[in-house]
This record gives C-alpha cells, sequence and structure tokens, in this order.
C-alpha cells in the first residue's frame, strides 16, 4: 500500500469517527501508518415523562440539559392540549378533555431541529359522578345526631369523598357526613366526589348541603293575670303569657321536649288550680324549633285560707276581760307577706300592720285577709274574739278612827271605802284593819266583779 493511499484513507477514517457519537472498543488493528478505531452509534437522549395520560390531567416534562441550547416544545394535535411554559427543559402539559393521541416534540430553538419525540396515548375520559341524598332531601337543621348520606353513582371505579376544604374524608360509594352543627343563619356545607378509574381520575362532582338556621328559645313574661275566686273552695288564676325573639312562629308545649303542643302563637293562656304547673315556648323559623324550650311556671296566688284568731290561753269566740290599762295580743292562724292583714273592731278597721296585733280596748275582734296585688275578694275570720274592759275603779279612801295620830299605848282602826275585795299592805282582806299601834304607812287596793285591781 502506497504512502498516499493511506493517507487518503486515514483522512476518510478520521472524518467519518468525528461525523458519528462514537465508542472505542479497546479494538485497534495497526495497518502501516493508519489506525482504525471502531465505533457504536447510540440512542439520542430521550423526553422523560409519560407516554399515557389521562384526559383532564396536569404532567411534567423534561429533557436533558445541553449546555449552550434552548428548547421549544410542542404537541401534535394540539387540540385542548396546553404547554406551560413552551420553553426550556422542564415543562408541564394539561391534556384536556378533548386531547387526543399524539406526539410531544422537542426542538432546538436556534435551528427549529427535533431532538426529541414522544408518542403519547390518552386514555379514556373518566366521567364524573352524580350525588344524591340517601333521603333525597338537601335541606336539614343542624343538632346532636344530624347526618346526611350521600349517595355516589356512575362511577365504575373508586369514588373519593372530599369536604369543601379539600381535605379527603372517605372513599367508596356513599358517604355520610359528621354531626351537622346547629347554625343560627342560613349556610351551605359542601362536599365532592371524584371517580377514579385505571389511575385516571374525573372531574370532581359538588353537592350542597343546606343547613337552615335553628332560632334561640323565647323569652317568656307575664302581660296579665286574673283570678277568678267565685268559689273560694276552688280558685283559680287566669295569666296570659307572651313569647318574644320569636320572628316567624311560636309553639306552646307541656313537656320541654317531645309532649304536645298546646297552642300555636305568640301568647298563651290557661286556668291554673295550683301551684307547679308549667308550660314550655319554642321558637320556629321556617320549620325548624328552637334546640331548647323556654320553661315558665304558671302564676298561682289565689284567694288566702279563711284565717282564724287566737291569743295566749283563748281560742276563737272565747272572751277575755281586760283590767284597765292592760294589754293582749291577737295573732292570726295565717301568716303570708303577700298578704295584707286587715284587723277589726266591731266591724271598724283599726289595724294593717300585720298578722298580730296588741290591743287594750274592748269590742268583738275579727280579721279580714287579702292579697297585696288586689286580686280576689278579702276573706274573714268566721268567729270573733270578745274582749271586755273593766272601768278604773275609784282609788280607795282610807279613814283612821280616832285618829291617823295616837299615843303610846292606844290603838287605830283604818277604813277602806267600799269594794268587793281588800288587799292591805300588811296583808289584811277585810274592809277593816283594827288595833293598830304602829306607827307607819298602810295602804289597800280594792278589787272589781272581774278581779281588777286598784294600785297601792
Amino acid at each position: 500500500m502506497n504512502a498516499s493511499f493511506t493517507k487518503s484513507l486515514l483522512a476518510s477514517l478520521l472524518l467519518l469517527t468525528l461525523s458519528c457519537p462514537s465508542k472505542a472498543d479497546n479494538f485497534s488493528d495497526d495497518r502501516g501508518d493508519a489506525k482504525i478505531i471502531k465505533t457504536e452509534r447510540t440512542n439520542a437522549p430521550g423526553i422523560t415523562g409519560p407516554s399515557s395520560v389521562c384526559r383532564q390531567a396536569v404532567i411534567n416534562y423534561s429533557f436533558p440539559v445541553t449546555s449552550g441550547v434552548t428548547y421549544k416544545w410542542s404537541y401534535s394535535p394540539s387540540t385542548d392540549v396546553l404547554i406551560a411554559p413552551t420553553t426550556g427543559n422542564d415543562i408541564t402539559v394539561y391534556f384536556g378533555a378533548g386531547a387526543a393521541d399524539g406526539t410531544l416534540t422537542v426542538q432546538n430553538a436556534a435551528d427549529n431541529s427535533i431532538v426529541g419525540t414522544l408518542a403519547i396515548s390518552i386514555l379514556s375520559a373518566v366521567s364524573e359522578p352524580s350525588i344524591s341524598f340517601a333521603d333525597n332531601n338537601s335541606v336539614t337543621a343542624g343538632g346532636p345526631g344530624v347526618t346526611k348520606t350521600l349517595i355516589a353513582g356512575g362511577c365504575t371505579g373508586t369514588v373519593l369523598w372530599y369536604d369543601q376544604n379539600g381535605n379527603q374524608v372517605s372513599s367508596g360509594s356513599s358517604y355520610t357526613t359528621s354531626v351537622i352543627p346547629i347554625v343560627r343563619s342560613n349556610s351551605e356545607i359542601k362536599y365532592k366526589a371524584v371517580c377514579q378509574v385505571g389511575g385516571c381520575s374525573s372531574l370532581a362532582a359538588t353537592t350542597t348541603i343546606f343547613v337552615k338556621a335553628t332560632p334561640y328559645a323565647p323569652n317568656v313574661s307575664v302581660v296579665t293575670q286574673k283570678e277568678d275566686c267565685a268559689t273560694p273552695s276552688k280558685p283559680f288564676s287566669s295569666p296570659l303569657l307572651t313569647a318574644n325573639v320569636c320572628t316567624d312562629a311560636t309553639y306552646w308545649y307541656d313537656s320541654p321536649t317531645g309532649g304536645n303542643i298546646l297552642r300555636a302563637g305568640p301568647t298563651y293562656t290557661q286556668k291554673v288550680y295550683s301551684p307547679g304547673t308549667f308550660v314550655y315556648a319554642a321558637c320556629a323559623l321556617n320549620g325548624v324549633e328552637s334546640d331548647t324550650r323556654t320553661a315558665k311556671e304558671l302564676p298561682f296566688a289565689a284567694q288566702p285560707a279563711i284565717p282564724d284568731i287566737f291569743t295566749a290561753g283563748m281560742s276563737a269566740d272565747a272572751k277575755k276581760h281586760l283590767c284597765d290599762g292592760e294589754t293582749t295580743l291577737l295573732q292570726s292562724s295565717v301568716t303570708n307577706s303577700d298578704y295584707d292583714y286587715l284587723w277589726r273592731n266591731d266591724d271598724i278597721v283599726f289595724n294593717t300592720d300585720g298578722p298580730s296585733v296588741t290591743i287594750s280596748k274592748a269590742g268583738g275582734y275579727t280579721l279580714g285577709i287579702k292579697r297585696k296585688d288586689g286580686q280576689c275578694f278579702t276573706v274573714y275570720s268566721p268567729t270573733t274574739i270578745r274582749i271586755s274592759v273593766s272601768q278604773p275603779i275609784a282609788k280607795p279612801i282610807i279613814t283612821a278612827s280616832p285618829s291617823a295620830t295616837i299615843c303610846v299605848g292606844d290603838s287605830v282602826t283604818l277604813t277602806s271605802s267600799p269594794g268587793i275585795k281588800y288587799i292591805w299592805s300588811d296583808g289584811s282582806s277585810n274592809q277593816k284593819i283594827t288595833g293598830i299601834k304602829t306607827s307607819g304607812t298602810y295602804t289597800v287596793k280594792l278589787a272589781d266583779a272581774d278581779g281588777c285591781f286598784t294600785s297601792f
């Protein structure tokens, strides 16, 4: 082989080597001045990312970085496919519901040469599920134990449930919500369902639970109160109650929960024959009752019991005698701070201070009782205590005979003015005391027929 041929062959071999990516495989053959290197062509670097995608999916793709090279991307057919950004090594592709099978291409932005492609298959779209309510009602009021069961239809795969904050709360064909709270104004709670089939997800189906406002319980007050005491043995009250705050409807019940509706309306009245009778009021708004009821005792203030009068050692209708200047205490058998007490002497009211009175005058004493609120009539004691009072006894006159002044050894007789009984200061009990020989002061008390005495 001549030298010129060898140089020509070497030149062509070197040209071939430079035009192809190559790899030495440790095999060489020295032939004169020429060195032959065996090379292998390698695959061009490819696009990284899935080749099968779901409709409505967002997928990331990348291409190896080459210094100084800018890449641009495209997808064909481009209908309903969005690439962002369209240049760079890393992109995000949105495959919409109308996307079709096609090719993702990356080009050198400088000369538009294609440096990579990826055939992409679009998987069948997954239809979003339908959502219904187990009780066929999307409206409810909140409260203890109140839940809603949602049912998903039209999904051949797995249904994922999400709350309105985007948190997955369950999976399966149905979902029972957590307890729906009481709200004071109308509100909404939203849930979403997504159908997954073969790794593809549908768009989210949304449903709304409409939660109706629960009103507060009303304030209840007594507007008026009428009393019927025509039959003293069975008096009754007729209070009129009113419920405030309710803007829609008011219901009156006979029980704090459950029970029977006694009346619908803002006011309520009934006859009350004894204390301890209660009624329970609830507000209603758009068919939703308040979560509690207001309890109200129906006021009962019947006429007072018929009183009796007594005094120490005496019963009603007894007679009692008072000496001049003496007093005695009369008391009522009925005591109540809600009553007025009308003490009468021979039908003339002389004292209204309370259930007892101190007296010193003669007469027939009776007692009337009435309620301070003026309802019902006054009841009177059927009996009378009669008090007699002795007339003042004249101060006795003592005479001395022969004289109040005597000589030693003499005596004197003291005589009282007439009376029923006599009590002398020396203990004598006759009208006269005789044979007094000792000087001193002598006094006498007289008693009348009732046993009243004068003082010394």
